[in-house]
């Protein structure tokens, strides 16, 4: 029989061995890979028997006492040493593992396939530049949005496809587009001598989507006509305002237009105005902003007091104007992986719309 010291300490540290275990499951010291439990493993065949051991030496006698009994302070010293075998190997089963992979795209040398890829790898990373690789062995850096509320019920996983912001100094009007100065505003479009439609092409790098997300902040020169009820062709230029479509033959994605005024009776105005104009086209269908900047007769100025595709403004009823604007989400018939084109449209010279705004994203 043992006695009841040796009995207690037993317990306590059978006790303490099961807590240690389980507590240790997850926890690991800072310098070791991340903790990461196994399914358990299957049971073991018997090995063959041993053979005896040698004889163990005659011990020193002990001191004095009861018969088979510690000392507290013997006890004491048996259960830390004890205690501190238990975390050791506990800790080495635990936290020798294999670290968890790091999700590629935060460098060049291991990029990404597209921002989704990084977001569903890692769900907390912050809004920024990623690596993703195009073309064979190509690799490119682009923004890809982390946290939106304002592309439908997707927050993160969005590449940056077009991208113009005016506002911002060092950021200029893309290749192609003219540059406005109206006061202190700087506005993107195409020449106001000519009609017709000015291309602009925003690469997508070959990832494939089939969301598209995105807004527009422009601005109206002179008699924009909206829909063009003489053309109804996706190439032709249907519409004064934006076009953004994607492939060749082009697919339409949105169409941002511009109506004469929100209190003109001119048949030139937005379909949902007041007095309205002609109907989109059928391959725009309802995936379309139209708005008017100007409220009384038109003249040859940009017209800056009430921006175009922002939802404000609004004259009463104008449906197409505040269509849950200014962001657009839609969703293709399949997944594509080609680039964007926007195309800044007019059908008369001394007309045109422009942007200080443009963000375009692929999911």
């Amino acid at each position: 029989m043992l006695p009841f010291t040796v009995k207690l300490l037993v317990a306590l540290v059978c006790f303490t061995a099961v807590y240690l275990s389980t507590e240790a499951a997850d926890t690991c010291p800072a310098t070791t890979a991340p903790c990461i439990p196994g399914p358990p493993g299957r049971d073991g065949k018997d090995g063959q028997p041993g053979r005896d051991g040698q004889p163990g030496r005659d011990g020193r006698d002990g001191v004095p006492g009861t018969t088979g009994s510690l000392t507290y302070a013997e006890g004491q010293q048996l259960k830390e040493e004890i205690l501190e075998t238990i975390r050791g190997e506990i800790s080495m089963l635990n936290c020798s593992k294999t670290p968890t992979p790091q999700c590629r795209g935060t460098t060049e040398g291991n990029p990404a396939t597209s921002c989704r890829e990084v977001y569903q790898c890692n769900p907390t990373a912050p809004s920024g530049y990623y690596w993703i690789r195009y073309v064979a062995r190509s690799t490119v850096q682009v923004f890809c949005e982390m946290s939106t509320t304002n592309c439908g019920d997707i927050t993160g996983g969005w590449m940056r496809a077009a991208y113009i912001n005016t506002r911002d100094p060092a950021n200029s009007c893309p290749p192609g587009l003219i540059t406005y100065y109206q006061n202190s505003t700087r506005i993107c479009s195409s020449s106001i001598s000519s009609s017709g439609c000015t291309s602009v092409n925003f690469p997508t790098y070959g990832v494939p989507f089939t969301k598209v997300c995105g807004r527009a902040l422009g601005y109206q020169y002179g008699h924009t006509d909206a829909f063009n009820s003489g053309s109804s062709s996706i190439n032709s230029n249907y519409v004064e305002g934006l076009s953004v479509t994607h492939g060749t033959p082009r697919n339409h994605i949105w169409t941002f237009a511009a109506g004469l005024s929100k209190g003109s009776t001119s048949s030139t105005n937005c379909p949902c105005a007041a007095y309205p104009g002609p109907a989109a086209p059928s391959f725009v269908g309802e995936n379309y902003f139209c708005e008017s900047g100007n409220t009384g007769t038109y003249s040859s100025q940009w017209y800056l007091d009430d921006p175009l595709w922002d939802s404000q403004g609004c004259a009463s009823g104008s449906t197409c104007c505040n269509r849950g604007g200014p962001w657009f989400t839609t969703t293709l018939d399949h997944t594509v992986s080609n680039d964007i084109e926007v195309r800044w449209c007019t059908d008369y010279t001394g007309e045109e719309s422009g942007v200080e705004q443009l963000e375009i994203y692929i999911n």
